[in-house]
């Protein structure tokens, strides 16, 4: 993190990174420090997101990037190409251990299944509902923010 951007990353079992370009490469970890060294917004990263290939040291991440005027990203690396799930400033997104694409198509099927706190895509699910419930007149601050993790926690 630094004054301009904030960077996290979680495991993502599914990311393939694309190893045969022929581009200068990072690795994923000094993918975060080449963002924050280079970048002051989500839009210049994610103009900037086919420029490097990342070659992996210690696994298999995806990202999720905030800038100083509350927009977001989650930035993840499947079949070899960068895919980014823009969000407009002040509204929140959720990120947990399965891709954005695997967690939307569970959230609409679940209805009937049995709700399980230690599957990745249940937990998008109740952060999501969460995150519809936030009503203007709530203050989000950090208790907020504690209480919804721990309604998701194993």
């Amino acid at each position: 993190m630094n004054e301009r951007l904030g960077v996290e990353m979680l495991w993502l079992e599914f990311t393939k990174y694309n190893m045969n370009e022929e581009k200068k490469y990072v690795n994923e970890l000094e993918w975060v420090q080449y963002q924050l060294d280079n970048f002051e917004s989500i839009q210049q990263v994610t103009d900037h997101l086919t420029d490097l290939k990342i070659y992996p040291i210690k696994g298999k991440v995806h990202y999720i990037l905030s800038d100083k005027t509350g927009e977001s990203v989650i930035i993840e690396y499947l079949n070899g190409t960068p895919t980014a799930y823009k969000k407009e400033a002040n509204v929140c997104q959720t990120i947990t251990n399965n891709s954005v694409l695997q967690s939307e198509q569970f959230k609409s099927t679940i209805s009937g299944k049995k709700k399980n706190n230690t599957i990745s895509a249940y937990r998008y699910y109740q952060l999501e509902q969460e995150i519809l419930n936030i009503r203007p007149e709530n203050e989000v601050n950090e208790s907020f923010a504690f209480n919804v993790l721990k309604k998701v926690a194993i």
